[in-house]
């Protein structure tokens, strides 16, 4: 056997050639094996001088090749033997294996990795493998990711740049978690960067006032998040300085839309400042002045007793119908709530054509159907019956989103009517049952995080006691 050489190629038993250890098996290449089978190996097999098996060889770049020739019985394929660094041994493995289709991110960064670790720098790697240094950093980068993580992009679930927003909040536990669970559009509003970057803000945001609530509340001062709950300083006309020694003086802390703490001083009894208050500090007030009545005249007082004999007209008007609806028994209630169910499909979601398929009766034109709708249910009771069981079944779908408890309620409703799930049913309701269960969990996890920091944050302000 003629031994090859840096420059010479030369013909080497394929079972004297042995993959690299550190590359995946790449099994078997349908199209190369056909190819080779019928014209050979045109491409010379880059080799080194085996670590462990003298007068045997290691495959530097050509496994693919190797394994195809192999299928197709070749007994020798060309090889030049390579003798370079290895730094360089694996920059040429690596331009090998990005040629392959089925190379994973993952597989990327590993080689780069290794490129890195025989002393080769990201610059100078990108520049030999001819991509960019921040596409190698990236993919660096992209094996810190957690395995669940992982997975979603190799099954395609998460393209390789959605998973890297999950880096910058590596150590944040609850927050990958909750990441994991979710379901993200690949692109828009939804995506997973943004939801990523929005949720992070939004618990960062969160854990801030928790810190700073605990903060007032170890001074002694009250705090509120509800923003109608006592009357701003600001609008009492209070001075905010005078007033902070007072025990009503108080917060109100809540965050904005966009995520910012909002702190309003509050004052949590303002009958204190009355001028007649015996605990309080009239200092913060001025005696209200009395307004004189405005004199009317006699075409405003008739006016005023006209718009009063119409709002107690309204007001006993609908007292008699409230009476009147609360009132209804059996076969009435029904058709009430039908006439209800009609008049809202009319008024607010639109008649479709659907709607009249199911009546049995012609579809008529578009800008007609709110019209045809009306005379057929004004004919009797029962088409106004047969209309409303119409609707309800053409808003039957199991398509509520993000929440699950209304498919299963309207699953139970259905199994009362004698209604038996299909496959595709039964599929619908386990995702919907799943989902619910994913709502609560992460609903205690907030809760549980929520008392964690709250525990955190006394911590801290005894520690600074």
């Amino acid at each position: 056997m003629t031994k090859p050489t840096t420059t010479t190629v030369a013909q080497v038993p394929i079972n004297k050639l042995h993959p690299d250890p550190e590359n995946r098996d790449v099994g078997v290449d349908i199209e190369l094996k056909k190819s080779i089978a019928a014209v050979g190996v045109t491409t010379a097999l880059l080799i080194r001088d085996h670590p462990d098996k003298k007068g045997e060889y290691e495959i530097v770049a050509g496994e693919r090749r190797w394994r195809a020739a192999s299928a197709a019985k070749l007994t020798t394929v060309p090889c030049l033997l390579f003798t370079g660094t290895e730094s360089e041994r694996i920059v040429a493995q690596a331009l090998e294996n990005l040629q392959r289709k089925d190379l994973t991110p993952f597989e990327e960064g590993q080689m780069y990795v290794r490129a890195v670790e025989a002393d080769l720098t990201i610059k100078d790697l990108a520049a030999k493998v001819g991509v960019s240094a921040a596409v190698v950093k990236r993919r660096i980068a992209l094996l810190d990711l957690p395995e669940a993580a992982k997975e979603k992009v190799l099954t395609g679930e998460w393209s390789p740049t959605d998973a890297a927003a999950l880096l910058p909040h590596a150590e944040n536990k609850k927050l990958i978690t909750w990441a994991l669970n979710q379901d993200f559009n690949p692109t828009g509003h939804h995506s997973l960067p943004t939801a990523i970057e929005r949720e992070a803000k939004a618990r960062k945001a969160k854990a801030a006032l928790a810190l700073r609530k605990k903060a007032l509340k170890a001074e002694g001062t009250y705090t509120t998040s509800q923003p109608w709950q006592h009357t701003l300083l600001t609008s009492l006309g209070f001075d905010v300085a005078k007033h902070a020694a007072e025990p009503c003086h108080g917060f109100r802390l809540y965050l904005n839309y966009n995520g910012e703490i909002v702190e309003e001083a509050i004052c949590t009894d303002r009958a204190r400042h009355r001028p007649d208050s015996l605990s309080g500090t009239e200092l913060f007030t001025q005696p209200t002045k009395a307004t004189p009545p405005r004199e009317l005249s006699a075409s405003q007082i008739a006016e005023q007793e006209a718009r009063e004999k119409r709002q107690a007209a309204r007001k006993k008007a609908h007292e008699k119908r409230t009476a009147t609806i609360r009132g209804l028994k059996g076969a009435a209630v029904t058709d009430m709530l039908a006439s209800m169910l009609v008049m809202d499909e009319i008024e607010y979601t639109g008649v479709d054509q659907e709607l009249f398929e199911l009546l049995g009766i012609e579809v008529p034109d578009s800008d007609e159907r709110e019209v045809a709708l009306w005379a057929y249910v004004n004919k009797s009771k029962a088409n106004m019956r047969s209309a409303a069981l119409a609707i309800a079944a053409t808003r039957h779908h199991f398509n509520v989103g993000q929440y699950p408890e209304h498919q299963l309620a309207l699953a139970d409703q259905l199994r009362s009517a004698g209604w038996k799930p299909t496959k595709h049913d039964k599929e619908q309701l386990s995702e919907a049952e799943a989902r619910l269960v994913a709502n609560q969990a992460e609903a205690a996890a907030a809760e549980a995080e929520a008392v964690d920091e709250e525990a955190l944050s006394e911590g801290e302000a005894i520690a600074a006691a």
